[in-house]
């Protein structure tokens, strides 16, 4: 997966919409800027943040950093597996 710097980061954030209650889904390998961004844009307009890491070494290093974060749902996630819906 790609590597986004701070400034990239910034401007995704900028398309994104400002919609309380709105869902994002974030597929990871690794502990990036983009997910410490995504998880304060989610708190700061109460909007949930699912975060799918797609390896157990990612879960391990992420899930005790965020595990105070109530608007924030973390997940093993299996890309080999049949199908994706929540």
């Amino acid at each position: 997966m790609k590597n986004l710097e701070a400034t990239q980061v910034e401007e995704l954030l900028q398309i994104l919409a400002k919609k309380p209650g709105q869902r994002i889904v974030h597929f990871t390998d690794n502990n990036t800027v983009l997910t410490k961004y995504l998880q304060d844009f989610c708190q700061s307009i109460d909007t949930q943040y699912y975060l799918y890491c797609i390896n157990d070494s990612c879960y391990d290093e992420l899930k005790p950093l965020y595990a105070d974060a109530s608007h924030m749902k973390m997940i093993k996630f299996n890309l080999r597996r049949p199908r994706y819906l929540i």
